[in-house]
């Protein structure tokens, strides 16, 4: 018997790029454990010499990361010098010589590159050379498809990292597509039922195949409703209409959003039916203008696109109830009431109506409040409404407290503000309200109100140099009851100047006009200490004027502490401090009685002043009202004038 067998011998390089003078083979068997001689060497025939200088592959494509073998095949009679990249980095590069005209050149292509690169043969008279691309296969995945029509199918996917390929990655979705970068689609009719979608992309590196399996008729994203309309337009709401341009879409499950927009405010509601056309938006303001759009989806798929807007105007209706309150003084009551807003009166106000007693009155929309000749030792109920062409809104009530003596505190406020707290009243069953005013110019009183689970509010009315009332009520199904009363201002300096000149420095600040002061201004004091806190101070005693010149101050540091180059000023006040009585009505039309109690910190303000002569420096800092001695230092002066003596 005699067998026969073929061998495919596949050498790492090409065999056309091998020179085969000098390649013989030699052939032997092995067979169960032992081994034939070798048989007669045989000799390939030789390939005909090359006459031109050539380098191989030529337009090669490799994968980055690879390693890669470049032959060069040279003409008769030249001399191999070098092989090299032109304008590329590879690592591990080695020449090896495989014949008399050829020799290789084997290293790791370890990036990607965006343009061909050169590989260059050098001999002894000439150098040419071949192109390679370094790049990537497909990466692309996540292939998902979908449908608008139901008559054509649109496919998405996630592209793979840039394969740095100059030729672009093919695509086909179903064999038969050639679609672009993350998107195709293919025109044919869509039936209900789970379908396997394949899409593939491929480049000269490689193939990559994606799949998805979905039933289209539950994945469609659909086109925005055409010829929106309000059929019915009322106050709070609104019906509208609007029409497909998809016959198949009457027969799918839709969920629709519709979405009403005035400014940054928005009213959104959500319909569900089949071959849905028309919804009602809800919970609209009264007399106001909106522009409304609708989108659609299927089942859970992703939304379709909105429709253009549709601009309406809501129907007027009934002003909101008055957020109301009182102020007494003496014997009368001052009913007050904030204006609407837009958004609450649902149409002009045309006026309000103030009621109590047996007794009942309009007031003119200009107008927001109204005084009362009362006797405030005794309640009484007074209801305000507001009107527009609408009707009226529903009636405010407030009644008039009995008011006991409480007890009455200072406060300080800061950035225009103050922070007030207090503990829990168990008096209160709707919260609290917390009414303020300048104490000495009360023509108006502002106020808040505050749920019963807060005992804590910021005020952001205060006013550099006012002095404020302010005051703490349990709100009750009646009377409101009166908690504390606390007094307090801001700032009374409403600026400081200060004029330098050499070592000399003016400092300066508005009048306070005498109803706004606080207490009984005695003076100013300055104060000025260094990095090591040691303080030093001087009065203006009992004038209160509103400028102060002190001179030589780097003569003054350096006498009292040494230390010239970095010292701190403050301006103070001495003054005295009233107490209010209780039941005294301050702030509220009531004589004040008040008592003397001591003299103490009222008030502080923060400047800056450097001196720099050969380099050193004094700061003035604070502005404060405080207690102070009359005693005097040399140096300082007011009005120019030496006070030390």
């Amino acid at each position: 018997m005699t067998l026969s067998r073929s061998t495919r011998i596949t050498s790492e390089l090409p065999n056309k790029h091998i020179s085969t003078s000098n390649l013989v083979l030699r052939m032997l068997s092995r067979y169960n454990n032992q081994t034939s001689p070798w048989v007669k060497e045989k000799a390939l025939p030789e390939n005909q010499r090359s006459k031109r200088f050539e380098v191989y592959p030529r337009d090669g494509a490799f994968e980055a990361g690879s390693t890669a073998t470049f032959c060069c095949i040279l003409p008769a009679g030249e001399r191999f010098h070098k092989m090299y990249l032109s304008g590329y980095n590879g690592v591990n590069m080695r020449s090896t010589r495989i014949s008399n005209q050829t020799y290789a050149l084997t290293l790791n292509l370890n990036e990607a590159s965006n343009v061909c690169i050169d590989v260059k043969c050098k001999t002894n008279r000439t150098t040419y050379g071949a192109c390679a691309f370094v790049g990537y296969p497909p990466g692309d995945k996540d292939l998902q498809c979908e449908t608008q029509d139901l008559k054509s199918v649109e496919c998405r996917w996630t592209v793979g990292r840039n394969t740095q390929f100059w030729s672009r990655t093919k695509y086909q979705l179903q064999g038969r597509y050639n679609g672009s970068k993350g998107r195709c689609s293919l025109k044919m009719l869509v039936k209900a039922g789970e379908t396997n979608w394949t899409l593939t992309a491929s480049n000269r590196l490689g193939t990559v195949e994606l799949h998805d399996r979905a039933d289209l008729t539950k994945r469609v994203r659909m086109f925005a409703p055409e010829e929106v309309t309000a059929s019915t337009i009322n106050s709070r709401n609104v019906s509208l209409k609007w029409r497909w341009t998809v016959d198949e879409y009457e027969h799918l499950n839709l969920t629709c959003e519709v979405q009403g927009v005035h400014g940054e405010t928005s009213s959104t509601s959500k319909t569900s039916g089949v071959g849905l056309n028309a919804a009602v938006l809800t919970d609209l303001m009264p007399n106001w203008t909106y522009e409304v759009t609708v989108r659609c989806r299927t089942e859970t798929w992703r939304w379709g696109n909105w429709s253009r807007g549709l601009d309406f105007h809501t129907k007027g209706d009934v002003p909101d109830a008055l957020d109301v309150w009182m102020q007494m003084k003496e014997n009368q009551v001052v009913v007050v009431w904030k204006m609407p807003l837009t958004n609450q009166s649902h149409g002009e106000i045309t006026d309000y109506e103030v009621t109590w007693a047996n007794t009942t009155t309009r007031v003119p929309p200009s107008e927001h409040s109204l005084t009362l000749r009362l006797d405030t030792s005794e309640e009484h109920n007074i209801t305000v409404t507001a009107w527009n062409i609408n009707g009226s809104s529903s009636p405010s009530t407030v009644t008039t407290p009995n008011i006991s003596p409480v007890n009455s505190s200072w406060i300080t406020g800061s950035n225009g503000s103050f922070m007030l707290s207090w503990p829990v009243s168990p008096a209160s069953s709707c919260g609290y309200i917390i009414d303020w005013c300048p104490t000495l110019d009360c023509q108006t009183v502002d106020w808040i109100k505050v749920p019963a689970n807060s005992t804590n509010v910021t005020i952001f009315s205060s006013k550099d140099g006012l002095r404020y009332s302010l005051s703490i009520y349990a709100c009750t199904e009646g009377a409101p009851v009166l908690l504390e009363r606390r007094e307090g201002y801001e700032k009374l300096f409403k600026s400081l100047e200060v004029k330098q000149q050499e070592m000399d420095a003016e400092v300066s600040w508005e009048k306070i006009p005498v109803r706004q002061q606080p207490a009984f201004i005695r003076g100013f004091t300055l104060y000025y200490w260094n990095k090591d806190n040691t303080v030093f101070n001087v009065s203006t005693g009992e004038n209160t004027e509103e400028r102060w010149t002190s001179t030589n101050i780097h003569y003054c540091c350096s006498e009292v502490w040494g230390h010239p180059d970095n010292s701190i000023f403050s301006m103070k006040t001495p003054t005295s401090i009233h107490s209010i009585p209780a039941d005294s009505g301050e702030g509220r039309g009531h004589p004040r009685q008040v008592t003397s109690l001591s003299q103490g910190y009222i008030q502080r303000q923060t400047i800056t002043l450097t001196f720099t002569p050969t380099g050193r420096t004094c700061k003035l800092l604070d502005l404060l009202f405080i207690e102070c001695d009359l005693h005097f230092k040399n140096c300082f002066s007011y009005k120019n004038k030496d006070i030390s003596k």
